[in-house]
């Protein structure tokens, strides 16, 4: 027997099996060659474990990018940020307020607030705000 044969009957197999009905196949359960309910629970939990600690791997992963994207990105903003004057950053705000199409309801108020002080801290601080609220471009040089 070669391993292509064991492969065609395997197949065979799978297939027979997924064209069965449901009663035939819970009816055979527990016979000779067909695993035991204990089997079936004991592959459901292996299964399941796995499964979690995939997800638990991805998510670990996924979240590890994006502290890593995050951390980059206030790098950049921040290296950015520290090239620009205090007058630009204001007028890249002032510009940002005046596009009523991209502000999202309630920053204007939110930014008179926020800017009483008017502290050069205070402005960088609200100026990178909207870089990450994506409503200033930190390349734009105009």
């Amino acid at each position: 027997m070669t391993l292509e044969f064991i492969k065609q009957i395997n197949e065979y197999v799978i297939e027979a099996t997924m064209e069965a009905s449901d009663e035939a196949i819970l009816s055979s359960i527990g016979e000779t060659g067909c695993p035991t309910w204990d089997d079936i629970r004991a592959a459901r939990l292996e299964i399941d474990q796995a499964v979690k600690k995939q997800r638990k791997y991805r998510l670990e992963q996924k979240r590890s990018e994006f502290i890593e994207s995050k951390n980059k990105q206030t790098l950049t903003l921040k290296s950015v940020g520290t090239k620009k004057s205090i007058s630009t950053m204001l007028t890249d705000i002032v510009q940002a307020m005046q596009n009523k199409d991209n502000v999202p309801e309630g920053l204007l108020i939110a930014f008179r607030k926020e800017g009483q002080s008017g502290s050069e801290d205070d402005i960088k601080k609200i100026w990178l705000s909207f870089v990450e609220l994506g409503l200033i471009d930190p390349s734009d040089e105009g």
